[in-house]
């Protein structure tokens, strides 16, 4: 479970997944993926997700904003690019497995001006693996973990 600013992400565990959730934007979670560069946006949780049957793991990144799309953005892309960086580090395959996911909660409604981000996010992650909510203080993620979609690893 994830939860700050009164927003509430969770989900139920089914028989065979494996669900962690790891609190990223704290002075421990920044150590764990070695951010030690004190202005570097980190999202504010990872999520691993995987599950007996399937062949590829899931790592979705989750934000937790007020209104401020953009800054979500910033921050799930620089925690990407690093998370990139240190599994070619400390794993010696091309994670050919791995789906990147993006969900993002918005405690209020994000501007209409937000919808090339939107758009950006689904272009890069693509379309089944970004989820944007707004407006709603708790969210089951569970569906967007569980759908079956191709693997895409952005460039």
């Amino acid at each position: 479970m994830a939860s700050t600013r009164g927003l509430r992400v969770s989900t139920e565990r089914l028989a065979g997944e494996t669900i962690i959730f790891f609190h990223t934007d704290s002075d421990e979670g920044r150590e764990c993926l070695r951010i030690t560069i004190p202005n570097n946006k980190v999202s504010d949780y990872l999520i691993y997700y995987s599950r007996g049957d399937r062949q590829s793991e899931i790592v979705c990144f989750l934000e937790l904003k007020g209104t401020n799309l953009e800054d979500a953005e910033k921050q799930v892309r620089e925690t990407h690019e690093h998370l990139k960086l240190l599994f070619n580090a400390l794993i010696y395959n091309d994670n050919q497995n791995i789906i990147w996911r993006v969900c993002i909660c918005l405690h209020s409604h994000a501007p209409n001006v937000n919808q090339r981000v939107r758009d950006r996010l689904k272009r890069d992650y693509g379309r089944d693996n970004v989820e944007i909510r707004h407006g709603v203080s708790r969210h089951d993620i569970g569906p967007l973990l569980r759908r079956d979609s191709s693997i895409h690893a952005p460039g």
